[in-house]
């Protein structure tokens, strides 16, 4: 490994790792409007579609109350109906 300093990615090549990402842990291209990799979830690929959002980067990326509320609702219900729990 070089101690020179490295370029930094381009937008492509961004865009393609998070494609193979997403491809890999997702099975799917995550395209929310808070697609992000999250640190809390050890740099997973997440959306508002996972199960992990609302994570700990909802205020930074944004999200209103009423959209963190909205996603822990469904949350709640999803995990409800699937595992039958009160």
């Amino acid at each position: 490994m070089s101690d020179q300093e490295q370029p930094a990615p381009t937008d492509q090549e961004i865009e393609t790792q998070w494609r193979q990402d997403c491809a890999t842990w997702r099975g799917a291209v995550l395209t929310g409007k808070y697609a992000h990799y999250c640190y809390e979830w050890d740099g997973l690929p997440v959306d508002e579609t996972c199960l992990e959002w609302p994570c700990g980067c909802e205020k930074t990326l944004g999200a209103s109350e009423d959209e963190v509320a909205a996603a822990r609702a469904r949350n709640q219900e999803l995990l409800h109906g699937r595992y039958g729990r009160d």
